[in-house]
């Protein structure tokens, strides 16, 4: 859905890291770090008790480092564990399971902050042009905002680039795969999510790279985003994102792909940085700051923005992992040259291996069916991430996973009449084998049991209807294919079936 995808050029790096940490390793690695440590004080502590005559002050004044630094350290153990989910069904220690948004606008930019340490950022951008294997074509103009400057900026963009008449058309399309409540203020929800978790951004349009933080203060967290953004310039140097659709508002799934495809690719990037170029003592610094970045709003997000913020990062992390570890970065660029096409083919890399790109889906055009005063939405392609979150509203995690999987292609359409508050829905999905689509119809007809609060009211072979006060949702289905209607009565839900004469 596109409308999800309006402000994320940026890296999260709040979420990013905390996933990204968690999930390959580098907590073990800090833990060991600082377990060394302690080890080494608790050496000299029995040192001194050995050899010191007169040491008690000293041998009680090490006694103290050592008991304090082990109670920061599990603190900081049972901060990261509340932050960092579990990996993903079937992998794994890989991430388990959401977009980098529209690029940030030049002219809406705010303020340039103080200069930074440029020395600093030239010393990253050699490590990173190493690290990558890709020198640098032209320079890349950088900035540190502040949070406050940072508020600003989205609020001016969001201002600009997304009017309140569509986040409330986006709310609606939402609030028919019953996703979010359709009166939700999705501008100031994107500006409170975004404020707390964007740690930088590139953009493209300008080639300009910007970091949030204090220009006076550019430590590990500045640095290792830094080295994320200075990534993603170096992509966008050599393999064009704006060309390879990272903002095709005509083509989600392509969008997602692409975005999945630039975040795994910088992520893993920053993690070589960081084990490479970070002290023992900047890592655990590290670790610390993420153990306190605050995700109370991420926390309190609808389910659908945090697993679409969470996916390219983690599922995207996977899938460029999978083609490094067979050919290190060069495996990568000829990725880059054919990039994937569908979350499909993130979420399972031999698919993209084996070409497996979404069938093509047709929808007939409802507008006349339905009649005076409906108009449409919004229409796109769900994709398998989407229709598995949408079951996840419902069913297990499992259960929605298997359902999702065996996805072949699918077109979705939302309508609204203004003057009724009507919303109609049409969701026509394709799937890789009858068995698939038989499973994916068992595991809606589940959804759809639990969603209207009991059995079908209305059923036969191939047809299954869920009705109350305030809407009405079918299920048909086909080998190989399935369709859902959902529309505020049976009888308009009958009407738009009537269009789609291979499900009758």
């Amino acid at each position: 859905m596109r409308h999800l995808l309006i402000v994320l050029a940026f890296v999260l790096l709040a979420l990013c890291l905390s996933l990204s940490l968690a999930a390959n390793g580098f907590l073990v690695w800090g833990w060991r770090l600082a377990d060394e440590k302690i080890t080494v004080w608790q050496g000299q502590a029995e040192a001194a008790q050995a050899t010191a005559q007169a040491g008690s002050a000293a041998l009680t004044n090490l006694q103290a480092q050592v008991d304090q630094q082990r109670q920061e350290l599990d603190h900081l153990r049972r901060q990261l564990q509340t932050l960092t989910p579990g990996p993903p069904p079937g992998e794994a220690p890989t991430p388990s399971v959401t977009p980098t948004p529209s690029p940030p606008s030049a002219t809406a930019a705010p303020a340039v902050a103080p200069t930074p340490d440029l020395a600093a950022m030239d010393a990253i951008q050699r490590q990173v042009s190493a690290l990558r294997e890709l020198e640098p074509k032209r320079p890349v103009s950088r900035t540190v905002l502040s949070e406050v400057e940072l508020r600003t900026y989205l609020t001016q963009k969001l201002a600009k680039d997304y009017p309140a008449e569509e986040a409330h058309d986006d709310a609606l399309t939402l609030a028919a795969f019953d996703l979010l409540d359709p009166n939700t203020d999705l501008r100031q929800l994107e500006v409170d999510l975004y404020g707390e978790q964007v740690a930088g951004f590139y953009d493209p349009e300008a080639g300009q790279l910007d970091v949030i933080g204090d220009p006076a203060q550019f430590g590990p967290l500045e640095k290792t985003t830094f080295a994320h953004e200075y990534d993603h310039a170096l992509q966008d140097q050599y393999f064009g994102l704006e060309k390879l659709g990272l903002d095709d508002k005509h083509d989600s799934q392509r969008s997602e792909a692409v975005r999945a495809l630039a975040e795994g690719d910088a992520t893993l990037l920053m993690q070589q940085y960081m084990q490479q170029y970070l002290t023992q003592q900047e890592l655990l610094d590290l670790l610390k700051q993420v153990s306190q970045f605050d995700q109370t709003q991420f926390g309190q997000a609808p389910r659908v923005f945090r697993e679409e913020l969470e996916f390219p990062y983690t599922y995207g992390l996977a899938f460029v992992q999978s083609f490094y570890a067979e050919g290190g970065w060069p495996a990568v660029n000829r990725v880059w040259a054919q990039p994937p096409v569908s979350t499909e083919q993130i979420l399972h890399p031999d698919r993209y291996r084996a070409g497996d790109a979404p069938a093509p889906v047709a929808l007939p055009a409802l507008t006349t069916t339905l009649g005076s005063g409906w108009h449409l939405l919004d229409e796109d392609v769900l994709g398998e991430l989407l229709l598995r979150v949408i079951l996840e509203g419902q069913l297990s995690s499992d259960e929605a996973d298997k359902a999702a999987e065996g996805w072949g292609g699918d077109r979705y359409a939302v309508y609204y009449n203004d003057g009724l508050s009507q919303t109609v829905m049409a969701l026509r999905t394709v799937w890789d084998t009858n068995s698939d689509a038989a499973e994916f119809v068992d595991a809606y007809a589940r959804y759809a049991e639990a969603r209207f609060g009991g059995p079908a009211s209305e059923q036969r072979s191939g047809h299954r209807c869920w009705t109350r006060s305030q809407d009405s949702l079918c299920l048909y289905s086909q080998p190989g294919q399935a369709l859902v209607i959902l529309g505020p009565s049976l009888p308009v839900v009958n009407t738009v079936s009537a269009e789609f004469p291979q499900f009758r």
